[in-house]
């Protein structure tokens, strides 16, 4: 039952896992120090009418340029931000992170807005979920018995 119930635990494990994966595909990412003239960039291509999604995450404040196609947006961020986009034509889409003369760390991500992958999460939780109704079982079953034993 042991067994059993660990085996669950790895397979729950791995669906998270999956699901991360799969929330992850098509964005990219970039870190690094920004500002005394460093700059971070990451680009992805997206379809006309796509969802985009842009993220930034910083240290400190910095600015954060997002240009499309036919579109340009500025903003500026005190710690991070995020926001999801229509793409309008297709395209290269770029996010550009600057900052001030301190130099901060930062975080910069760009691409389409992940699908529902809920379906991973639901399953991943089910399968975690039971595996460990199934080892406090066993455990309070050991427990029982060694009692009785006594």
């Amino acid at each position: 039952m042991v067994v059993i119930s660990g085996i669950l635990m790895v397979a729950g494990l791995a669906l998270v896992a999956a699901q991360g994966a799969t929330a992850l595909t098509g964005i990219s990412t970039i870190d690094g120090f920004v500002g005394g003239g460093d700059v971070l960039e990451a680009s992805t291509d997206l379809e006309a009418g796509a969802t985009g999604v842009y993220a930034v995450v910083s240290d400190g404040v910095l600015e954060a340029v997002i240009e499309g196609p036919s579109t340009y947006e500025a903003v500026t961020s005190d710690g991070g931000a995020e926001e999801r986009f229509e793409a309008a034509e297709s395209g290269t889409y770029t996010i550009t992170v600057s900052g001030g003369a301190d130099r901060v760390q930062a975080m910069a991500a760009i691409g389409e807005a992940p699908g529902d992958a809920g379906y991973f999460g639901t399953a991943a939780g089910l399968v975690l979920a039971s595996g460990m109704a199934m080892l406090a079982v066993t455990g309070a079953r050991v427990m029982i018995r060694r009692r009785q034993l006594r």
